[in-house]
């Protein structure tokens, strides 16, 4: 994980947000910046562990399904198992059902952790959010029986919602759901209900990471004469609904500061360019001469530097070269940059006496060297024939 991303949660939380003041409330008064910042040490290094190396991993092993059930690497299966085992399923319940009445702020910062380091791995958001409407609009018996095993980890959540022909537009569902029998009613878990219907883009809708999976459907009722009665189905998905909309905004936000976090640090690692004046060749030469050696990565001519084993021996004829330089050659196809010795700029066509291959090295250079300490084939063979355009006899 990149150290900035704690830096900048840290800041947005105590400085900006100033997050400590919630330990003032009842609910919260247990708390302090200590355990605050102990959950989010534990969400930094799960996902540093668990999520961060095997981002790639799941994008490129897709699930699959074998006939039988939905395949998933195995990188999935133990991250999901440290998140749950780590509390957060839970964290922000009463301490009655085995929560830790965190602050809501504190959670969906310990969440930003796992969604920088691997956004396509995290099933937790839809579980809890899918757990949270249970506990506050189910009854007893369905929160005993589907609710804290979810919060537990040993059941996943999704919600059910859109159809081909009603992607947002939830009203036009055309999902029914019929009740099951006469005593329907009398289920200890609420009435039961057949469904008959098509639902799409059930996110986690399948998988072996927990013993059950416990889905939320939104159907309409036919009523018995024929038309639909009102009911609070969708006024109770929406607690689920709003709370995943704030999720996916924070994985999406944390997906991009991840983006920028590495590419802030490429621009700071990837050194480019060199200083105008005298003492470009000298810093460069210093440069070079700590980190190459005949037998592994040698230098460029054209950069200035100057390797350890020879002097620097500049090209005279590169200037009258660049200007008759009439682009690239039907065989090589990289122009030369600007400035730059037209030999040294692609590779060169000049073959090494000892080799016989195609050397890196300006003519000049190659024949005062006392052998060719670096030398690139051409996938076709040795570089023959007459020169490029624009190269000087």
């Amino acid at each position: 994980m990149n150290p900035g991303l704690r830096a900048t949660i840290d800041f947005l939380l105590y400085d900006w947000l100033r997050v400590q003041a919630l330990t003032e409330r009842a609910r919260h008064a247990e708390h302090t910046r200590e355990t605050f910042d102990a959950v989010l040490d534990t969400c930094e290094r799960i996902a540093r562990e668990k999520y961060a190396p095997f981002n790639r991993l799941v994008d490129t092993e897709e699930p699959r399904f074998d006939g039988e059930r939905v395949v998933l690497p195995a990188a999935t299966h133990e991250a999901w198992r440290a998140y749950a085992a780590s509390g957060m399923l839970s964290a922000s319940q009463d301490y009655d059902v085995g929560g830790m009445q965190l602050p809501y702020t504190i959670k969906a910062a310990g969440n930003a952790f796992f969604a920088a380091a691997s956004v396509s791995i995290g099933a937790g958001m839809l579980t809890v959010g899918n757990a949270n409407l249970l506990m506050a609009h189910g009854t007893e018996a369905q929160r005993r029986a589907f609710a804290q095993p979810e919060l537990q980890g040993r059941f996943a959540g999704t919600m059910c919602l859109s159809e081909p022909q009603a992607g947002s537009s939830l009203s036009d569902i055309a999902t029914r759901a019929a009740p099951d029998g006469d005593d329907f009613e009398s289920d200890p878990l609420g009435p039961r209900y057949r469904l008959r219907g098509n639902k799409m883009w059930i996110s986690a809708g399948e998988h072996e990471l927990t013993d059950n999976i416990v889905h939320l459907v939104l159907a309409k009722i036919p009523g018995a004469d024929g038309r639909l009665p009102p009911g609070d189905g969708l006024r109770c998905m929406f607690h689920m609904m709003n709370e995943a909309r704030i999720g996916v905004g924070m994985a999406a936000t944390m997906l991009g500061m991840a983006g920028y976090l590495a590419s802030l640090d490429y621009a700071r690692a990837r050194l480019q360019g060199r200083m105008p004046g005298p003492r470009a060749r000298t810093l460069l030469s210093r440069r070079c001469a700590s980190s190459s050696t005949p037998t592994s990565n040698a230098c460029c001519w054209r950069s200035g530097c100057r390797p350890p084993w020879r002097a620097p021996v500049p090209c005279p004829r590169w200037r009258r070269t660049r200007r008759r330089w009439r682009g690239p050659s039907t065989r090589w196809s990289t122009p030369p940059a600007a400035g730059a010795c037209r030999r040294a700029a692609t590779f060169f066509i000049t073959n090494c006496p000892r080799s016989g291959r195609a050397c890196r090295w300006c003519a000049r250079a190659t024949a005062r060297a006392p052998r060719c300490p670096k030398t690139l084939s051409e996938p076709g063979g040795p570089r023959t024939g007459p020169p490029f355009r624009g190269d000087t006899a």
